[in-house]
Formats: structure tokens, sequence, C-alpha cells
């Protein structure tokens, strides 16, 4: 028993108990089996003491009996005598050395090699008696062995305890370091306590927590639930068709709107098998399957579906890819739409603004038509009326001049409408617009052109002449009619080929632009219309752009960007 005030033991710590109940253990043992080898030493040497006084009562024994046999002095009786003692008296050897010389063996090819011996004298001589000591060196061989066996074990266990004693309380220590960032430690109170305590505290405040948890877990299975309800609610009601996919393509739920518009029977049937098994070959079954396959999103993708007359509709479908944070695919989810009747709708638009803009040709050509009619007519009254021959020519000169204007309306309008072949080939837009330039150049009181930049396209360069020579001639005549200013010409070659025409001239209002591509819509005093409409369509056909902005009074830029060199390839 440790002694001392109490107390003074707990205070010790947990730690320390150990170590101080283990080194005493150790001890203990080290002390047990210090007193056990004392003790078995003891008995071995005790035992070798024996023999050793086994031994001589033998020898004094087979002196004792050559004594009394001192008339058998023929060296056979002697022999055999000896032999009959050596196999009676467990002896190794034995011999009898005569007083007057010779030697009696009991057995002549026995060896003293190893044996201990013993000698006596008698009347007849000294007799020699050698004993085996196998059995006593054999003892002594397994006090040795158990000495060491004890004694390595005792510093194998001594060493296993210094050095396994800190990693079985490393457990211990890391308790208390994570104890105490739980709470703080009474410096004199026990720590196998403040231990169980702290473990005690922990496992109410789990407790604590998973009743909370649990609380936390029926409320959001409730929300779950009703989550579930709502959202297969709003599946239901929705008007677009959805599908979801799982990752097996399988599909995992399916509303009505999605049955109606693929022309299936029920939603119900079609879950837990895949489209290809109850849709036929279309490009919506094979739209949504390269979705599924690549992983990838379609948006608002319009492909066909055999309806149930045999005709193809028009779907849109939307597709979204469902992965986790893991990167796991979850499957796909699809909307769709029957686009059918809106694109039937839109083309009865295109029909109807088609008949419309063919209107609104028409009207211009009626109204171009019928002011030069009437001027043709006017001068040919004026002309029957007139007495003199040279008024009269004067009249008829008027009416060619008009019916000539009429005749080049019409040959515009042919161009316009008639078709334009390409000849492409990579040009010099920079070399072709100065020739342009130089063209329109009367050699008068003209606003001054100016050309800046290069730029190389593949195009035909006597049709997009004819447009540029539209542009630049629209540009000098709107600084003509606001009597000053002048006009840039800027090329590009970056990102595409592009020729710009600004102008400061009269200007133009931006609501009024989309009416000015069209043929007859002319704002310039004489004019037809047909130079912004027919360069527009020259632009078209090379697979380019042309733009008009502008203020009214500030002036206007015509913009034409052809595609690169690559692309108008392609």
């Amino acid at each position: 028993m440790v002694s001392g005030p109490p107390g003074s033991l707990s205070r010790l710590g947990f730690r320390k108990d150990v170590k101080l109940f283990l080194g005493a253990l150790v001890g203990y043992l080290v002390i047990f089996i210090l007193v056990l080898l004392v003790l078995l030493q003891r008995f071995s040497l005790r035992v070798e003491e024996l023999q050793h006084e086994k031994w001589d009562a033998t020898a004094d024994a087979v002196a004792g009996m050559l004594d009394d046999t001192r008339a058998a002095t023929d060296d056979a009786s002697l022999d055999a005598q000896l032999s009959y003692v050596r196999s009676r008296l467990d002896i190794g050897a034995i011999e009898l050395v005569r007083t007057g010389g010779g030697k009696v063996r009991g057995t002549g090819a026995t060896s003293w090699h190893g044996l201990e011996v013993e000698e006596r004298a008698t009347a007849l001589g000294t007799v020699r008696v050698g004993f085996d000591p196998t059995t006593l060196r054999a003892d002594q061989r397994v006090f040795k062995l158990v000495a060491a066996i004890c004694i390595l074990g005792t510093l194998s266990g001594t060493l296993m305890l210094v050095l396994y004693v800190p990693k079985i309380l490393r457990p211990v220590e890391r308790m208390l370091e994570e104890a105490q960032r739980l709470g703080e430690r009474d410096a004199e109170g026990d720590e196998s306590h403040y231990l169980i305590e702290t473990f005690r505290t922990s496992i109410d405040t789990l407790r604590r927590q998973e009743a909370e948890l649990t609380e936390l877990h029926a409320r959001q299975k409730h929300r779950a639930d009703e989550l579930e309800r709502l959202t297969s609610l709003l599946t239901r009601n929705l008007g677009s068709g959805f599908l979801a996919l799982d990752p097996d393509r399988k599909i995992v739920d399916m509303n009505a709107a999605a049955a109606q518009i693929l022309r299936l029977p029920d939603a119900g049937s079609c879950v837990g098998r895949a489209p290809r098994e109850i849709l036929p070959p279309s490009g919506f079954l094979a739209a949504l399957e390269e979705s599924f396959e690549q992983r990838t999103s379609l948006i608002r993708e319009e492909t066909t579906h055999p309806s149930d007359s045999g005709e193809r509709m028009s779907i849109g479908l939307t597709t979204v890819p469902l992965i986790d944070e893991a990167s796991h695919f979850l499957g796909t989810i699809a909307l769709f739409t029957d686009l059918t009747p809106i694109r039937s709708l839109e083309g009865r638009v295109r029909e109807m603004q088609a008949l419309a803009d063919v209107g609104e040709i028409s009207a211009g050509i009626a109204h171009e038509f019928r002011n030069s009619l009437a001027a043709i007519l006017g001068y040919l009254r004026l002309a029957r009326r007139a007495g003199e021959p040279v008024r009269a020519q004067a009249q008829i000169d008027a009416a060619e001049q008009e019916a000539a204007l009429l005749s080049d309306a019409v040959a515009g309008l042919l161009r316009y409408s008639g078709p334009m072949p390409l000849d492409r080939h990579p040009t010099d837009l920079r070399a072709l617009v100065e020739e342009v330039v130089e063209r329109l150049d009367s050699g008068g009181d003209e606003p001054r052109v100016s050309i800046e930049g290069s730029a190389t396209a593949l195009c035909d360069r006597a049709i997009l002449s004819r447009a540029v020579e539209n542009l630049v001639r629209n540009a000098i005549e709107s600084v003509r009619q606001k009597g000053e200013g002048s006009v840039r010409i800027a090329l590009r070659n970056e990102p595409a080929p592009r020729i710009e025409v600004t102008d400061d001239g009269a200007g133009l209002d931006p609501t009024e632009v989309p009416k000015l591509f069209l043929p007859f819509q002319s704002r310039k005093p004489g004019g037809f219309g047909l130079g912004l409409a027919l360069a527009r369509k020259i632009v078209l056909l090379h697979k380019g752009d042309l733009t008009l902005t502008g203020a009214p009074g500030r002036g206007a830029t015509a913009t034409i960007e052809l595609p690169p060199m690559g692309g108008a390839a392609e």
C-alpha cells in the first residue's frame, strides 16, 4: 500500500498512476524472477553436491569390495569382477592399478574421456572409478538457459514498457487535450474523473443534438414531402412537356403534356422504359439521346416528331444534365413544347408581310409610273396645241426625256428583281472604291471624297462595285442637298472586310431605315428609291450585311461588312 495524505495518490494524475502501476508491476516481476533464479541455482548446486556424494559412496563401495576379494589375484577374475561392479553401480569406466605394476580394467575398450574420476587405495592397488557427468551437465545447461531466458524476458519486458507506455498513454493525452477544449480542468482534480465527466457531458450534448437533429430531420422530411407534392403538382399542371431520365436512360417521370405532345397513350405506362422503346425514330429522339450521351445542354433546340397524320411536328427542346457536387451524373431532364402552331402562324405572318411589301412596292411603282405617264401625256397635249413646230418639238423632247426616265426606273426594277450569279475572286477593295470615286467625279464643284485604309475580300468585283457606287452617289447627293460637307470612305480588314461610307449631308431618320431598303422609297428629289435596295441585295448575295445609321441634319453612315476570306470561301 502507498501511504500518504488522503487524495495524494489521485493528485498524481491518471497518466502517472498508470506509469507507477506498470513500473511497480515490472519491479515485482523482476524481483520474483530473481528470487526464482536464486532458488533454482541453489537447487542445482544441491543436486550437483548430492551427485558427487553419490559418486564418492560408489567409489568407496568399489574399494571395499576389492579389499574383500584379495584372494582373487588373477587378472581374469578381477576383470570379470570389475565388469560386474561397473554394470551394477552405473559406472562409466573402472580399472585397478596393481601395487607391483599392471592394470586390470572391467572393460578394456572403455574411454575415460569426459568422465569424472574418483581414486581409492586398496590392498590390491589403486582403483580408479569414472562416472558419466552428462546428466549433471545437462541440468547445469538447463539452469543457465532458464536463467538467460528469464533475464532476457525481464529486459525485453522493461524495454517494451519504456517504449510502449507513451503510446499507450498517448490516446489518453489526446483525450485530455480535446477535453480541455470543452472546458477548463481543475489543477487539483483527478484526470480520470475529469475525462469521465467530460465524456459524460459530451454524451449528454450529443444526445441533445441527436434529438435536435431528429427533429430537424423530421421537419426536413416534411418539407421534402411537401416539395415533392408541389413538384409533382407543378409537373402535372405544366403546359410544356416534362421528361426526366435516370443514369440508365430510363424514364423516371413524365407529365400528361409530354404524353400528349409525343402522341403517347399514357404517361404512367412510360415510366421505367427507355425513350427509344416508346418513341419512333425522329429528330426529337435523336437530339434527346445525343444530349444524354454527351451530357450537354440544349437550349430551345428545334426538332421534329411525327404526328398522328404522319406529318412532321416542330418541337422546341431544352435539356439539362443533372450532375452533383462529386461530378456524378444523375440523369437528364427535358422540357419541350409543340411549336407547330407557332411556326404555322409565323408562316402566315411572313406571307402577310411579303404581301404588304409587294403592295408597298406596287404602290411605289404605280406612283412613279403615274407621275411619269401624267408628265408624258401633258407634254403631248401641249405639243398638239402648240402652233409652231419649234414649240411642239420641245414638248415632244420633254416627253421623250420623261419616258427615258421611266425606262431607267423599269430597268432598275428589273435589275433588282432579276438573278445575279456571282463570280467571286480575291479583290482589292481600295482599288475598287478608287475606281468608283473616279467614275463619279464629274469635274465640277463636287464634295470632297477621302479614302483611308485598305481591305481585301472574296467577291464579284463588277457587281459589288455597283453597290458601292450607289452608296457613294447617295452620300454625294446628300452633301449637295445640304450645301456643305464631305464624304469619307474607310476600309478595314479586321475582324472582317468592311467599307464605311460616311457623309456630312442632310442625314436621315433612324426609324425610316427599314423602309429605305425597299424599292421606290427614296426621300431624294427625283430619285426612284432603287439604289439602296439594289445595294442591300448585292451585299446579301455576298453573305454580308449592309447597315445604315445617322441622324437628321448630321449626316449618315452606310457600312458594308463582308465575310472574311476563309468564311467567304467556305
